[in-house]
């Protein structure tokens, strides 16, 4: 059966979720959560214009292998520690499923790359897919520079610190306005 319709509106949703989300934190506040909730909803339209762009059994097979290798790693971190995330036979069927499917880990500038490859020239919007406004293009700002919020890290903690003096810092709370 052709999958592509339903996938294709789970991910709508599931942006359009994320994107009613960051209206509701509105302007001003919390931009920290907002760069966050803006790199996931990146990576759901990227998801989308990829798997858009050729939505073939084969492609769809690769994104599918690619998220069961993903639970299969959090399930073997799990059992490292004790617990399993699912039944052994649901693993076995899982493992199963993997070892019969085509294709490998999939990289998101590359999904990008390819979505631009595909949608350039298409749509207005992506008239020149090279620029900032490409798929590939937002990957420097809602992946790469938005991880900074995304994960803990120097730069992203650095929104939240403020100056007293030259020997003294203070941590701002950010407040919803």
């Amino acid at each position: 059966s052709d999958v592509w319709p339903v996938f294709a509106a789970g991910l709508i949703s599931r942006a359009t979720t994320t994107l009613r989300s960051l209206v509701d934190l509105g302007p001003g506040s919390q931009g920290l959560d907002a760069a966050t909730l803006s790199r996931s909803l990146y990576e759901h339209v990227v998801h989308l214009a990829w798997l858009g762009a050729e939505p073939s059994p084969a492609r769809m097979e690769r994104w599918r292998k690619d998220d069961l290798v993903k639970r299969a790693k959090a399930d073997d971190h799990a059992r490292k520690l004790g617990h399993a995330f699912m039944t052994n036979a649901a693993r076995a069927s899982l493992d199963e499923q993997i070892a019969s499917m085509a294709g490998g880990k999939l990289v998101l500038a590359d999904m990008a790359a390819e979505a631009d490859r595909h949608w350039g020239g298409r749509l207005p919007e992506f008239a020149r897919p090279a620029d900032m406004g490409s798929f590939w293009g937002q990957y420097a700002v809602f992946y790469r520079q938005y991880s900074a919020t995304a994960h803990p890290s120097y730069m992203g903690l650095n929104q939240v610190v403020e100056d007293v003096d030259a020997s003294r810092k203070r941590v701002i709370v950010e407040n919803r306005s």
